[in-house]
Order: structure tokens, then sequence, then C-alpha cells
């Protein structure tokens, strides 16, 4: 059974035989009429078989709280969700924070003293003063209205890594981990690498975190590390690459135009990268994207989304996981 097809059964793999057997017994008792009770049972086996995925929490869960925050940390981690995902990025003394960007986003965060602020940058701040200086999460976020709306600091890794270690191996959450690196603005992959897998060596916890990025030099810098700690890490390729610099409409019309002419090719990316698993952009990865590379991906998810519609819709695609702000829906 080919990748494409066994992602399609497992939810009902348990059940099949089951139901082959009633399809069985059924034909036997009403030989007159085989082709309705076949066509019966195989609706029946087919609603029982809708595929499934997985749900991972987008930056915490976006739905109930601010996007990489503490309450979203404590949150979802009290929620036992499947799987938990974060960005991180590094601070002028490389102290790894959960952000999305390599810069604190306006929209999101104020001054301590409730102050617009302008370009404040990861790379060109140390970590006290983000801490004494910046609050994020207390501004309502227009793409999520029914999130709470918390003020708070910028959280350092240790955190997240102190809340896993709190709660019982049984109930730990997979974690996924976005390392954005962007050339010129973010420490080297290298040092990014060191900084994150270092302090989650020294923890209690026996298995590291999926390590997601868009570019293949940050997954090589990352495995390399792991493999000097001795950790079996699990990369995740995001594919396509959508370059925040050339603006988030004209890069994914770009990279659509791409796909469809088979320019961009995400089984050649995922080969290229040498990740373990593929991410696939919403915006422009199709169900074909899917299975093509579900023979050679040991992990497809699709995201992030965030509404009903969208999650259910990407659930029916051979895929193990739907990255979502609401893993409820």
């Amino acid at each position: 059974m080919d990748s494409d097809t066994n992602r399609w059964f497992a939810p009902c793999r348990g059940r099949l035989s089951v139901c082959l057997e009633d399809l069985l017994h059924a034909v036997q008792r009403n030989a007159a009429a085989p082709r309705l009770v076949i066509g019966g049972l195989v609706t029946s086996i087919t609603m029982a078989c809708q595929p499934t995925s997985g749900r991972i929490a987008h930056q915490g869960g976006t739905a109930y709280w601010p996007e990489n925050s503490r309450t979203a940390v404590e949150g979802s981690l009290d929620r036992d969700w499947q799987a938990v995902h974060f960005d991180v990025f590094l601070t002028l003394d490389r102290r790894p924070v959960l952000q999305a960007e390599p810069f604190l986003d306006p929209e999101l965060c104020r001054t301590v003293g409730d102050r617009p602020i302008g370009e404040v940058w990861l790379l060109q701040t140390e970590f006290d003063a983000l801490h004494a200086g910046y609050r994020c999460g207390g501004i309502a976020d227009p793409d999520h209205e029914g999130a709470r709306v918390i003020d708070d600091t910028v959280v350092p890794l240790e955190e997240l890594i102190y809340a896993l270690e709190a709660i019982p191996p049984s109930r730990r959450p997979d974690v996924h981990l976005t390392a954005g690196f962007f050339p010129n603005v973010s420490h080297d992959p290298a040092v990014y690498a060191a900084e994150v897998l270092g302090r989650w060596a020294l923890s209690d916890l026996a298995e590291p975190p999926i390590i997601v990025a868009d570019l293949p030099i940050t997954l090589d810098a990352f495995r390399s590390d792991a493999r000097k700690r001795g950790l079996g890490l699990q990369t995740t390729l995001i594919w396509p690459r959508m370059p925040a610099a050339s603006g988030e409409g004209w890069s994914t019309t770009v990279q659509a135009i791409g796909v469809a002419h088979g320019v961009v090719d995400p089984l050649d990316a995922l080969d290229a990268s040498g990740a373990d698993g593929i991410r696939l952009d919403p915006r422009v990865a199709t169900r074909s994207d899917a299975r093509r590379v579900a023979d050679a991906a040991a992990h497809i998810e699709v995201g992030p989304v965030d509404t009903r519609a969208e999650v259910r819709a990407f659930s029916t695609w051979p895929i193990d996981a739907v990255l979502t702000s609401d893993p409820e829906l």
C-alpha cells in the first residue's frame, strides 16, 4: 500500500476487516440484490473511513490567546493538544525568544508606557532590554477577534522548556519550532542551532523539538548541531518559501505561477533540503502536491489555516496534520 493510500485508510484501519466481513455476510444473505447491499455498505465504509488529520496548534493556538505568548504556552499545554507550534528567533545576546518575526510586530507590541513602536530588531536588542521595555499581546489581533487580549513580556525559550518539564511525559505534546532565519537580519544558522538545541539538551525532555524552516541552510545547521549532541532530530521544510521582503501578495503570486507550471516542485525541494517532512503552504499548494510527496516525506502538514471549512477541506488530503489557530476545529 503506497503512502497516499496508507494515510487515507489510517483512521479506519482497525475497522476495515470488520466492514469487509459484514459485506460478505450481507451478500450471502441477499444474493438476489448484491448490488444494493454492496452499494450501501461501500457508502457506509466510505463515511466511516473519511480521512482525518492531526492538529498542530499554530503559535500556541492564536484563536484563543496572543501568538507565541506566555498565555499561549500555558494554555496550549493545559489543553492536552496533540502538537503545539511556536516560532523562535535570537536576540542580540543570543537568547532564543518566542517571536514570529526577526523584529517586534508593531501591530501587536507596544512600549511599557503603551506607546507605538518603530523598528525593534531582535538582532540589535538584548533580551533584558526587550523584557524591560516592551509588551506584546495587549492589542486585539484583527485576524483572531475571539482571542484573549493579554499584555505581557517577550517569552524566552527556556520558559517553554520549563513548562514542558512540569507536565508528565505521557501528556507532553509534540513541539514544532519554526526557526525563521532571515539572511542579514538574523544570527548565523549555526549560532541559531547551537543556542536552541543547547538549551534543549540541558533539559529533562527526552525528545528534541521538530525544527521547521523554509531554508535548507537552516535545517542543515540544526541537523549538524543535533548530531554533535547525539540528538535524533526531525526536520520539516516549509514549501514553497515566501520571501517576506518582496511583499506577501506579490511573492504568493510568483510562487503560485511557479507551482502551476512545475517550475517550483515540492518533491525536488524536499529532496534538496534533506528534511524528513514538509509543510505545504495552503495559499499555493494543491492536493496533487501532497500526493507527490507522500512516498518521500515522513510527515506532511498543511497550514496555517484558521477556519473550520479550511481545516475540514485540508483534512481530506493525504497528509498527517493541519497547522491551525484552533486545534479543536
